[in-house]
């Protein structure tokens, strides 16, 4: 390690805004061949560093993602999970399966700060705009401190983030389901039936 520079955002806006702020600063003002980002809590290990880094020694032009093997959170958060991921590949047609800990080229980089949606969803907008990348298996560690504060609301409010990434396409497959199912229950119709349909325009709402 050559040097060390600390960035202070004025308030939390979440990993998102944060990683965001991080890859414009570098990118505008820092000469570079790859940024990793990861949290420093612990959950992205540091000797997986290594392995990020060697991925490119093969693949120098392509970005790299740690893909979850293992994760490290109760029985119930995983449930939960599995349903956002399942959630996510229905809407948006991309099943993502990695967070912050990748390794991005620089023109990686160049496409994320040009995408919008970077600064609400990482793992969304890279799923966007990098269509080529390499995954490596990664185990999700244990905090150095305290519980994780990835709680059910946060969860939801994460599932929602990426979707809105891919807004156009999440729009067009909802509208087919709903064609489909009011085709499927217009002999059966009532409140009970209609929860779905009041579910998914909520969930368009939001």
């Amino acid at each position: 390690i050559n040097s060390i520079k600390v960035l202070s955002m004025r308030e939390n806006r979440g990993h998102a805004r944060c990683i965001a702020a991080g890859l414009k600063y570098i990118f505008e003002k820092e000469e570079f061949d790859y940024v990793i980002p990861m949290d420093g809590d612990g959950e992205d290990r540091p000797e997986e560093i290594i392995e990020l880094i060697k991925s490119t020694e093969n693949t120098p032009e392509k970005t790299i993602v740690g893909e979850r093997i293992k994760r490290s959170e109760a029985f119930i958060f995983k449930i939960c999970y599995f349903f956002h991921k399942i959630i996510t590949l229905v809407f948006t047609g991309h099943s993502i399966k990695f967070g912050n800990f990748t390794c991005l080229t620089r023109s990686t980089v160049e496409k994320l700060i040009n995408e919008k949606s970077t600064w609400n969803s990482f793992s969304g907008a890279l799923t966007k705009v990098e269509k080529n990348k390499i995954s490596i298996p990664s185990i999700r560690g244990k905090r150095y401190f305290g519980p994780s504060k990835m709680s059910f609301s946060n969860l939801i409010n994460h599932s929602m983030s990426i979707i809105s990434v891919f807004k156009k396409r999440v729009l067009i497959r909802s509208a087919l389901f709903i064609v489909i199912y009011i085709f499927m229950i217009k002999n059966n119709a009532s409140i009970i039936t209609a929860i779905p349909l009041i579910l998914l325009l909520v969930m368009i709402y939001l």
